[in-house]
């Protein structure tokens, strides 16, 4: 697979997913398929919220510190889905190419730059956890991304 997908600023720790929830056609019941190949937008769009769903039930049930930002927050072209006071979670997706980017939480906000070094420890402390725990998302499957080329493109291969 080769696609770039955006990350958010100053991201400390990235897990790269292929979405594959994209529906072409329109289902027919009887022989329960889709039939056609026009893009589905309904369905496409109500399998990305369901993959959404999961992945942030999942990543709260893991450290229930994290809660939904107050308000809609974007750093660029990612969507910062959750937050705590030491950590932003940001998801973006490009062409079926997802990343969930975290970022220590003072390198984006002054007004929490003095807890930077303890942001970074423990988002380098949730690695291992993460990996293990998002391997098996709806419509997603992990991928890890092996090298970029000089045009900005990234090159992955299935996460083991």
């Amino acid at each position: 697979m080769s696609r770039g997908v955006a990350v958010i600023k100053y991201a400390e720790d990235i897990l790269y997913f292929s979405f594959d929830g994209n529906v072409y056609g329109e289902y027919n019941p009887e022989t329960d398929e889709y039939e056609g190949d026009e893009y589905n937008q309904f369905e496409s769009e109500d399998n990305w919220e369901s993959f959404k769903t999961e992945l942030t039930d999942i990543l709260i049930g893991l450290f229930p510190s994290l809660e939904w930002p107050c308000r809609p927050k974007w750093d660029g072209e990612c969507h910062i889905i959750l937050e705590n006071r030491l950590a932003l979670f940001a998801l973006a997706e490009y062409c079926g190419c997802v990343s969930l980017s975290i970022a220590a939480r003072g390198d984006s906000d002054y007004y929490y730059s003095d807890s930077i070094p303890l942001a970074k420890r423990w988002i380098a402390s949730i690695f291992n956890k993460l990996r293990k725990n998002l391997n098996h998302l709806p419509y997603a499957i992990r991928i890890v991304k092996i090298c970029t080329a000089s045009n900005g493109e990234s090159f992955f291969e299935k996460a083991v």
